[in-house]
């Protein structure tokens, strides 16, 4: 008998998808605002301690959608993900960080100082074919700039 339930307790483990797995988050606290409508609003909640990001997408204080946000570990380009596995409206895409109106990747140094803005491409399709194809306030709030706050981390270093 106890040999059964080892066993069914390891085949369980063994069939499980490794996404279905539960991966550590910790506590985090990051809010970007548009800087077209300061109605629209991504706020992180937890991170995962090697470069991604939770939390979701709100207007005017209604939860829209969640959303991740991360870097590849090996070019170190940016990406967000919205939806979840299972999800028939998942997408994603990448993530442009500004330092004075100037791309970081760009510069050699990527250590500009000044204001920091972020550019997320194709949220705003998203949203349109994701249910908020009347919300246009959001949509353009989208396809605009993010600020993020005082004491977010950055997603080419800190700030």
């Amino acid at each position: 008998m106890k040999y059964k339930i080892a066993y069914l307790i390891v085949g369980a483990l063994l069939g499980t998808p490794s996404y279905a797995i539960a991966k550590p988050q910790y506590p985090y606290a990051c809010v970007w605002t548009s800087q077209i409508n300061s109605n629209a609003k991504i706020q992180f909640i937890s991170t995962n301690g090697i470069g991604g990001y939770q939390g979701a997408v709100y207007y005017g204080g209604k939860w829209i959608m969640n959303i991740s946000e991360g870097s590849f570990q090996g070019y170190g380009s940016n990406w967000w993900h919205g939806g979840s596995l299972g999800d028939d409206k998942t997408g994603g895409g990448n993530i442009v960080t500004f330092k004075n109106g100037i791309p970081v990747r760009s510069t050699a140094s990527r250590q500009l100082n000044g204001e920091t803005k972020v550019l997320t491409i194709e949220l705003g399709s998203h949203l349109y074919y994701g249910g908020q194809r009347d919300n246009l306030a959001l949509i353009r709030a989208a396809e605009g700039f993010w600020l993020p706050g005082k004491g977010c981390r950055h997603i080419n270093g800190r700030f």
